[in-house]
């Protein structure tokens, strides 16, 4: 799976703000969170996922965080209410039981992970009598879905299936960037001087809940760049 790509130029990256940069820019954050799903799975899968019966109370914690944050960050990237969402027909409609895959950790977002109404969190309450069956106290058994039982080639087959995103994301993410760059070459020296200089802004708490759009409206006109 491709590698996030940090820019190490010592130039300056001007801004630009058409149709195709704002594209690239989803698909870039895309690939982070493709990329932080498949390295934060890897990690649950190495040093917790075949552990369950001997994990102390941190480590359980930690291990139930990670499952739960890589879910998330990788169905998020279909979440139709984005800006620019992946279609699962468009990367697993060919693979084998891709969909019904997909549908499977859709569903473990959707009523647990993301939220909760679904029965992977579970608790069942009652009393607890003495030997005469009189009652003494009330009690209760959690359970907490932590993740599927480890089995063999699993960890394989869930890298290999988020890596199928990753590898799609990349290919955007490259014609994108060809596209950026022939457009770019068509300006003039004095329209390229006048861009902006590209850089991420501080969010204000009142500010979070805006889109990316009306949050960028925000700025004010002498505060970019």
């Amino acid at each position: 799976m491709a590698q996030i790509p940090i820019n190490k130029a010592t130039r300056q990256v001007k801004e630009i703000t058409t149709p195709i940069a704002k594209e690239l820019a989803e698909y870039l954050l895309l690939q982070h969170d493709i990329k932080s799903s498949f390295d934060t799975i890897k990690l649950w899968y190495e040093k917790y996922a075949g552990r369950k019966a001997t994990l102390t109370a941190e480590e359980r914690l930690i291990a139930l965080s990670l499952f739960r944050n890589s879910i998330i960050m990788f169905v998020g990237c279909f979440d139709k209410s984005a800006p620019l969402y992946l279609k699962e027909s468009d990367i697993y409609k060919t693979e084998d039981g891709g969909i019904i895959f997909f549908n499977w950790l859709k569903d473990i977002r959707d009523s647990y992970a993301a939220h909760k109404f679904g029965p992977l969190r579970q608790c069942v309450v009652g009393v607890i009598p003495n030997e005469d069956g009189v009652v003494i106290g009330c009690g209760h058994h959690v359970q907490i879905y932590a993740g599927p039982a480890p089995v063999a080639d699993a960890k394989e087959q869930f890298l290999s299936f988020i890596s199928k995103a990753g590898r799609y994301v990349d290919g955007k993410i490259t014609d994108l960037s060809q596209q950026m760059v022939e457009a770019g070459k068509k300006m003039s020296r004095a329209e390229v001087a006048a861009l902006n200089i590209a850089r991420p802004h501080d969010v204000e708490p009142g500010q979070i809940r805006k889109s990316s759009d009306n949050f960028r409206r925000s700025i004010p006109k002498g505060d970019k760049g």
